[in-house]
């Protein structure tokens, strides 16, 4: 057997990879001073060695002596095929390649010592299947199967974080803002309580707690978190903390109506993502500036960023990211005098699982609807819909300065001064600035939701 010089290097990699000590791979003809000078270098590892080695830490002699990855097995090829799958958008195939991956592994014993691998597998397939679920929308099974391996991972490492991201961005998305506060606020009071180091995972992990707070109304609290991370992710200096801080500051700063300030933080958070590979938070945050854009009255600079961020969204999105593309994409036709273009992305975003849409968002949709109408001359209609959206909003637990304003003016342009100055005030309490009264209208209202 061709044994390289490299060989001790890779042993040591991949045994730290595993998370094994010298102690735990050794064993009869191999002591833990033969090991040791084996992964220093001072000693070429005979091929009976390498055989005992490949055993323990689930891979070949020939990987071990030369390099060579060794060939993958019909599972691996299973869960290749699901992943390639979930990063082109095809999430019904990947999740169909996940359950038939998990199906194998479920089914299988794992070999007595290969270093892991047969659990790395049903891990890896498993955190695909809950990626492939919530890309479908069926956020409370995404959730809980995010949950499943989130309670089986070690808390002081960055697979810890990032499944809480995913645990409370879940709940976010399917309108549960409590519950994901309290999983955020869980999660990274965990983090501080270990004394670890920031990372781009536990800061991004900061950042979605903030997002909750700022949907839910705690703009002032958004807005101390945020600063806070900010200037730890300045420290921390990499391109995804950084910019994943500011794409949040910029979405909180346009919910208190500081559009200015939303504009510079956004700028600097797509400069930030577009160093990154993250695809999904690039569009997002992009389109967050094609809209800024268009209510500085850059309209067709804005249309642009709009279209470019929904384009790349549709590969990698859920059903919720391209309802607020959509509904941009609306509000921005109809800012252009465009209401055919309006109409289309109207009706396109209409027809998206409402199941899968927060009551904020089919708020803001029914908004858009009501200004197609009112283009269109059909009054009645439009009234219907701006009633179904203040009513939607009214009940929704995000409080948004913009959505609350854009209803208020569309009452004020039909002469409804009662209803504008309603939503006027709505637009005012969700600055944080006031405190929230209930409603003294005649008009009947829904209940408040969670």
């Amino acid at each position: 057997m061709d044994i390289d010089d490299a060989a001790g290097g890779r042993i040591r990699a991949l045994r730290t990879e595993r998370g094994l000590s010298q102690a735990a791979v050794c064993g009869p003809g191999l002591s833990r001073s033969y090991l040791s000078l084996i992964e220093s270098g001072r000693r070429r590892p005979t091929a009976a060695v390498l055989h005992l080695l490949a055993g323990v830490l689930g891979t070949t002699p020939d990987h071990l002596a030369t390099g060579r990855t060794p060939p993958p097995t019909p599972t691996e090829h299973l869960l290749v095929f699901a992943e390639l799958a979930l990063h082109n958008g095809s999430a019904q195939t990947a999740l169909d390649g996940f359950t038939d991956a998990l199906a194998v592994l479920s089914a299988a014993e794992p070999p007595a010592r290969d270093g892991g691998r047969h659990a790395e597998l049903r891990r890896r397939a498993a955190l695909g299947h809950a990626r492939a679920l919530e890309l479908l929308g069926r956020l409370d099974e995404a959730a809980d199967a995010y949950d499943a391996l989130w309670q089986d991972t070690d808390p002081a490492g960055v697979a810890w974080a990032q499944l809480a991201i995913d645990i409370c961005r879940c709940h976010r998305d399917a309108g549960d803002l409590d519950y994901a506060a309290a999983i955020g606020e869980r999660a990274l009071a965990g983090f501080e309580s270990l004394g670890l180091t920031w990372s781009d995972e536990a800061i991004r992990l900061g950042v979605t707690l903030a997002g909750v707070y700022s949907r839910r109304g705690d703009l002032l609290r958004a807005e101390s978190l945020l600063r806070r991370l900010i200037a730890l992710a300045d420290e921390l200096g990499t391109p995804l903390a950084r910019g994943s801080a500011y794409w949040n500051a910029s979405l909180n700063a346009a919910r208190r109506g500081r559009s200015d300030d939303a504009l510079t933080l956004a700028e600097k958070a797509l400069a930030l993502l577009g160093e990154t590979d993250r695809t999904r938070n690039l569009a997002m945050v992009r389109d967050v500036y094609g809209m800024l854009l268009v209510e500085r009255g850059r309209v067709a600079e804005g249309r642009r960023e709009l279209r470019t961020a929904y384009a790349a969204a549709r590969d990698v999105a859920g059903a919720s990211d391209l309802g607020h593309c959509l509904n941009n994409l609306a509000a921005a036709a109809l800012a252009d005098g465009d209401l055919p273009a309006a109409r289309v992305h109207v009706d396109e975003a209409m027809r998206l699982p409402a199941a899968e849409l927060d009551t904020a968002l089919r708020a803001m949709l029914h908004t858009r609807l009501a200004g197609v109408l009112l283009g269109e001359g059909d009054t009645p209609a439009a009234h219907r819909a701006l009633d179904e959206a203040h009513a939607l909003l009214a009940a929704s637990s995000t409080r948004d300065v913009r959505a609350w304003r854009e209803i208020a003016e569309l009452w004020e342009r039909q002469d409804e001064p009662r209803r504008a100055n309603e939503a006027y005030r709505r637009s005012l309490e969700a600055t944080g600035l006031v405190p929230h009264r209930p409603a003294t209208s005649s008009r009947p209202r829904p209940a408040a939701g969670p």
